[in-house]
């Protein structure tokens, strides 16, 4: 009787914490739509958030216990991120969360949640980025040296957000210490950000010199280089 209490009463509290994100999600893209500039978007940010849709639905790793998966797609959440700026890949994140909960599990709450994660978390990272680096897209002007600190921080805000998040709600669900839920369940993925980040980072920096936003002169130039990084995605 007692155990049927204790489950209950967790079960409440797991989903007024996804309810939580979820407030925080919304509270993060109204922020994000008053205080940052509008990204300057084209068709080849459409063919980019195809790719990442294709490549991350076949390449998603299920967390045994939770309802979450670790995917490629951070990949191409930082690239969109240096390329056309924190609303950009914020927008891209929180389609992402909704498609790859949607392959999770069919109650809204727990879609609505996973979306507002990948947002919040996001938002989280272009928030310090912001603030430590000054605005994104001047960074392909900043040197070698305060580009890749930012690629680091970037990795590194957006993996201890989104597995945060993750360890509270499903230390929440089984009982236990959020420190040991992140450390048995969350540590090891920490590879799968930090190599996102250093292969968004090589694109960009082959970019950069070259990458005007709205030129058509380079499009069929850059459209290669999308493909090019989901063979490389699909490789790996």
């Amino acid at each position: 009787m007692e155990a049927a209490a204790n489950l209950t009463n967790r079960i409440r509290t797991l989903d007024a914490f996804r309810w939580l994100i979820v407030a925080a999600g919304a509270g993060a893209l109204i922020w994000s739509s008053i205080l940052l500039p509008a990204p300057k978007l084209d068709w080849r940010f459409l063919i980019l958030a195809a790719v990442m849709m294709l490549v991350s639905s076949r390449f998603a790793i299920p967390i045994p216990g939770v309802n979450t998966n670790i995917t490629i797609s951070d990949t191409f959440i930082f690239l969109v991120l240096l390329l056309y700026g924190g609303l950009a890949a914020m927008l891209l994140a929180a389609v992402e969360g909704l498609f790859s909960g949607l392959r999770i599990s069919k109650r809204p709450l727990v879609v609505a949640f996973n979306s507002a994660m990948m947002l919040f978390s996001t938002s989280l990272t272009v928030m310090v980025l912001r603030l430590c680096f000054g605005p994104i897209t001047d960074l392909r002007l900043q040197d070698f040296s305060h580009f890749v600190g930012a690629a680091g921080t970037m990795a590194l805000i957006q993996y201890f957000s989104n597995s945060g998040i993750c360890a509270v709600g499903l230390a929440i669900k089984e009982g236990t210490s959020v420190w040991r839920t992140w450390q048995t369940h969350y540590l090891w993925t920490s590879i799968t950000y930090l190599s996102g980040a250093a292969m968004a980072r090589n694109r960009f920096q082959l970019d950069r010199s070259d990458w005007p936003l709205g030129r058509a002169g380079r499009s069929a130039d850059h459209s290669d280089r999308l493909l090019h990084l989901s063979q490389i995605s699909k490789r790996d």
